[in-house]
């Protein structure tokens, strides 16, 4: 996460302030406080649970240094969202900080207690496990996705320290790090102007010249694949180019520029952030408790593999066979826990496909 700005932290000492210089300790004014939360929380059944569970104790309003310590990191996070590929907007830090100045009155700081809380939970669930819910994106994702109990992220927010709190949330995996790296560095890529002309061709091999190796030769300079050279001929180094390019993005590398080579190259930065942003709210799907587990398959149907992870590393690969990317054909999308294995199996072609396909 980037650092917080001085704005925020203004933000947060402005909202300490506030608090501080509300009347204090009638017990009239505590009613107040304890009824306004009651009432903002009642429309939403876990937030009142969690409240009617700790007598209506502030975790966001109090006047002491933790629940300062908590509006603050939750505006960093907040204010970080972005970095997630998360919709800032949907937290708006900006308006927690109006809504944290227009504070007047008891009942006031109440509503703001269980606003806090709302926007809290909706920004956890969102960088843990997701923003969308992956059947109703497409019917042929089957995935269950592991969310966690609004009450138990509350409870454990109250009991955690602020800062930690907010560090695990998001995925820990390798997978999502390197995603959020390469989130960024398509965004600087984009701030600079992007990858240059497209490639015009249809076939470039070695041997080729021309315009068209001219550009892919500067496009692939612009993507990292490729020293700075002024040399304007399909050589030697620009065939280890494209196939590293290959390599990186499921391509047979032959090192030659046919047509799904050229296409995958020819994408913008643009469009390759979309995919990153789509991937990392996949990886946020699987964020299960405890992890992945130290032993557990991974099929990419992407890449037409399966790995065996052991502690984190690949201990066997094995190609593997994926449907067409058809709405009848697909392969679905799932995770489970394997009961067992069935090796070499007998297979004959469902009737099914002998009356479709043959």
């Amino acid at each position: 996460m980037g650092s917080i700005s001085r704005r925020e932290v203004l933000a947060g000492a402005a909202a300490t302030f506030a608090f501080a210089n509300l009347p204090n300790s009638a017990f009239a004014q505590v009613t107040a406080f304890k009824q306004a939360v009651a009432e903002a929380a009642a429309s939403d059944r876990d937030l009142a649970a969690f409240y009617q569970a700790t007598g209506y104790k502030a975790i966001w309003t109090g006047k002491g240094n933790r629940d300062s310590q908590r509006r603050q990191q939750f505006l960093r996070a907040v204010a970080n969202a972005g970095n997630h590929g998360l919709p800032t907007s949907s937290y708006s830090p900006e308006l927690i900080e109006t809504n944290i100045r227009k504070v007047r009155s008891e009942r006031d700081l109440g509503r703001l207690e269980v606003e806090l809380s709302r926007l809290f939970l909706s920004y956890a669930r969102d960088v843990q496990t997701g923003v969308v819910v992956p059947g109703q994106v497409d019917g042929g994702i089957l995935r269950t996705v592991p969310y966690r109990s609004r009450q138990g992220l509350l409870l454990g927010f109250a009991k955690s320290s602020p800062s930690g709190y907010f560090k695990a949330l998001p995925p820990k995996t390798d997978e999502y790090t390197a995603l959020m790296k390469a989130k960024l560095g398509l965004e600087k890529e984009l701030g600079s102007g992007g990858w240059g002309e497209t490639v015009r061709a249809k076939k470039l091999e070695q041997g080729s010249g021309g315009n068209a190796v001219i550009a892919l030769r500067n496009r692939l300079i612009r993507m990292g694949y490729l020293r700075r050279t002024s040399s304007a001929a399909y050589d030697n180094a620009m065939v280890q180019a494209v196939a590293a390019f290959q390599h990186d993005h499921g391509l047979t590398p032959d090192g030659v520029a046919g047509p799904s080579t050229l296409k995958e190259i020819n994408r913008g930065p643009e469009e390759r952030l979309a995919q990153v942003m789509v991937s990392m709210e996949r990886e946020r799907w699987m964020n299960y408790p405890g992890g992945r587990g130290d032993r557990h398959v991974y099929v990419n149907l992407m890449d037409f593999h399966t790995r065996l992870y052991d502690k984190g590393k690949v201990s066997f690969i094995t190609r593997s066979v994926v449907g067409e990317n058809r709405k009848d054909k697909r392969t679905p999308e799932f995770s489970d826990n394997m009961e067992y294995m069935e090796i070499n199996p007998d297979w004959t072609v469902p009737r099914s496909i002998l009356a479709r396909d043959y």
